[in-house]
């Protein structure tokens, strides 16, 4: 994701207070969204990008391979162990593991009594279904970042998303048959034991479906 120009000046005022520096083009950055406990739902950002590795590394990497390279030639050529020598380099080439970079979470929605147990991404990336502990499913609304919407009575609920097109018949007489096809998008929950299957309509919208399915089942989301 990238921030626009007002949401920058929004995060580095509440960042780095009123002396705050903000950069000339908001930077990219990827966004997180965990559940559990403390806080229930958190928000986390890492921006993207990093310092270019030096000349020197870059030349020391090159060489290394080239030697490795020369001297597994030369081994052959000469009639050597092979196979020891093989070993000898597969030992000394260890995988090299980069540093972890910590992340402080932005912002989140405390609950001590709350426990996430899932959470479910919509097609479109801006809404998310959690399910709890308590028996609840919560719409998370995740550009403001915020729950817009909870249904209760749904324990060991199970999370999916429908995403459904634009017929063409019905705006070939439009004034805006020219632009994209419009989606309508559909949160599917699964309560295994009521065995039934919802659909409801986003983001404030009715209950559209409802299917009786039986109590031992599992929702799997299928890619068209």
């Amino acid at each position: 994701m990238t921030l626009c120009v007002f949401d920058q000046m929004k995060n580095a005022s509440i960042l780095g207070g009123f002396n705050a520096s903000v950069k000339g083009s908001p930077p990219a950055m990827s966004q997180y969204v965990t559940v559990g406990g403390g806080p229930y739902t958190g928000f986390y950002y890492a921006v993207e990008g990093s310092s270019q590795p030096l000349l020197s590394h870059v030349a020391l990497a090159v060489a290394s391979k080239l030697t490795s390279a020369l001297f597994s030639a030369a081994s052959g050529w000469l009639g050597w162990n092979k196979h020891k020598n093989e070993e000898v380099v597969v030992q000394k080439q260890k995988p090299k593991v980069e540093p972890a970079t910590p992340l402080g979470i932005r912002f989140g929605l405390p609950d001590s009594r709350r426990h996430g147990e899932s959470i479910c991404l919509s097609p479109c990336n801006t809404l998310a279904g959690v399910t709890d502990d308590f028996g609840r499913v919560t719409l998370l609304d995740l550009a403001r970042g915020i729950a817009i919407r909870m249904w209760k009575g749904y324990r060991d609920a199970q999370l999916g998303w429908l995403q459904v097109p634009e017929e063409r018949g019905d705006r070939e007489f439009s004034p805006s048959a020219s632009l994209p096809r419009r989606h309508a998008l559909f949160l599917v929950i699964y309560a295994p034991r009521r065995g039934i299957l919802e659909v409801w309509g986003m983001q404030q919208g009715p209950r559209v479906g409802a299917f009786t399915v039986g109590k031992h089942c599992r929702y799997k989301q299928c890619e068209n």
